[in-house]
């Protein structure tokens, strides 16, 4: 494990502050306060201190996974992974040093990724067969209960985000699902949106952002879509974005005001312009410098935003990276 730092022409919009090597196949993070807790799937989590940007440092590791840790949310001092096979678990990281197992909900299903609101947990899973909404009851970290399983189609879903009693789902075959989640116990689904992606270039539903009445789907292949949900049972698509020059796939989007940064894979992070949402404007395409002992082209997956810094999962590299947004 090693920081280093890449702060070479002292700051400015895209410049890489700095990374930490975790040296093991990386795939998602969530930022919360001074701590990025990255998922490094059989390997569990590894949290990683970044109250000085310029110098990240370990601060612990989860390794109890029972699966591959996919994905990971933290709230109020715990933290709740997306276990794949091994389902969610929930880990009490008050003392990020020393992470504690709480509670583990594991009913046979491939869990993928998990949102928590209030007392709700909402994971996105499936079973090899079909997919499936999960909502937990986790007022009791040490006994999480299942409140309802709502089977979905032949297709897993992948990744989810959650705003108001809706639920937006991702699936594996590209189609975004839409939930009203307002009655836990039966939630209904209210709406599916589906862009079959240009020859050569399918969709693959691995991240879904909300931000001011609007939807970011990271649909890979087919673009990051940019929908108007102000009416979730009517989803408007107001346009498809990718990058000419490489047509790189998206895995994931952080929105910040008029920003969107999004993980598009081997073409780096791609910092887009949404002030017209109709009309996206790439600003730049940021990526890492090469480090010497790795391998020579990085692949983004995951992406935060917190203040001036971007915090970008290369599963390539196997780096955490830190760069410098503010322009």
């Amino acid at each position: 494990m090693m920081a280093n730092n890449e702060n070479g022409n002292g700051g400015g919009f895209g410049t890489m502050t700095s990374y930490y090597d975790i040296d093991v196949t990386i795939e998602d993070l969530y930022v919360s306060g001074n701590y990025a807790y990255v998922t490094a799937k059989t390997y569990g989590v590894y949290i990683i201190d970044i109250s000085d940007p310029e110098n990240p440092t370990q601060a612990g590791v989860w390794d109890k996974t029972k699966g591959q840790a996919w994905n990971v949310f933290v709230k109020d001092n715990y933290m709740y992974v997306a276990d794949k096979h091994g389902g969610m678990a929930i880990v009490d990281v008050s003392d990020p040093k020393n992470p504690k197992d709480v509670g583990r909900y594991d009913n046979g299903y491939d869990v993928e990724e998990v949102v928590v609101d209030g007392n709700y947990a909402y994971l996105a899973g499936g079973t090899g067969k079909y997919g499936v909404l999960i909502i937990l009851d986790i007022s009791d970290p040490k006994n999480p209960t299942e409140v309802c399983v709502d089977t979905v189609s032949q297709e897993a879903l992948l990744s989810i985000t959650y705003n108001n009693n809706i639920v937006y789902a991702g699936g594996g075959r590209g189609t975004l699902y839409i939930f009203d989640v307002s009655n836990k116990q039966a939630p209904q689904q209210i709406a599916t949106y589906y862009n079959e992606g240009d020859p050569g270039f399918k969709p693959w539903g691995l991240g879904v952002t909300y931000a001011d009445s609007k939807l970011f789907f990271s649909d890979w292949g087919a673009g990051l879509i940019i929908l108007d949900v102000s009416d979730p049972k009517n989803p408007k698509e107001l346009s498809v974005f990718y990058v000419k020059e490489n047509r790189n796939g998206f895995y994931d989007c952080a929105v910040v005001g008029n920003r969107a940064y999004a993980a598009n894979s081997w073409g780096g992070l791609a910092v887009v312009d949404i002030s017209d949402a109709s009309n996206p404007m790439l600003v730049d395409s940021l990526i890492a410098a090469d480090i010497e002992k790795t391998i020579e082209k990085p692949s983004y997956h995951g992406v935060c935003v917190k203040g001036d810094y971007a915090y970008v999962v290369d599963n390539g590299e196997q780096i955490l990276s830190i760069i410098n947004i503010k322009e």
